[in-house]
C-alpha cells in the first residue's frame, strides 16, 4: 500500500462529554481494528481542556489517500455518536521522531 500520512484534529461539541465517554470503548477497537479498513492509526489521543476533560481528538493516521481518511473519520463511533462538532484533516509529512521505513534498507 502506498500511503500517505495525514493529521486529524477534531474538537467536540459542547457537552457532549457523556457521549464521548460512552462511545470511548468503541472508538478504540475501531482504531485498532487490523485489516478492517484502508486506515491505520499511527498514534493519537484525546484533546484535554485544562482541567483534563477529554474534549477532542488528535490522530496521526497512514492511508492511500485523503478519501480513505474521510471515510474512516465518518465511519468512527464518535461521529456516530455526534460528538463532533469540527473535524480538519490535514496532509502531514513526519519531521522529528519520524518511523523508520523498513523496506528504506
Amino acid at each position: 500500500m502506498t500511503a500517505a500520512y495525514f493529521a486529524v484534529y477534531a474538537l467536540d461539541k459542547p457537552g457532549r462529554l457523556a457521549a464521548r465517554e460512552a462511545a470511548r470503548e468503541r472508538h478504540r477497537a475501531y482504531l485498532r481494528a487490523p485489516n478492517a479498513h484502508r486506515v491505520e492509526a499511527v498514534l493519537g489521543g484525546p484533546l484535554c481542556d485544562e482541567d483534563g476533560r477529554m474534549n477532542g481528538t488528535l490522530l496521526v493516521l497512514r492511508a492511500p489517500a485523503r478519501a480513505d481518511v474521510e471515510r474512516f473519520m465518518a465511519a468512527d463511533p464518535y461521529s456516530a455518536a455526534d460528538v463532533f462538532e469540527r473535524v480538519e484533516i490535514r496532509a502531514w509529512r513526519w519531521g522529528l521522531g519520524a518511523p523508520v521505513d523498513a523496506s528504506a534498507g
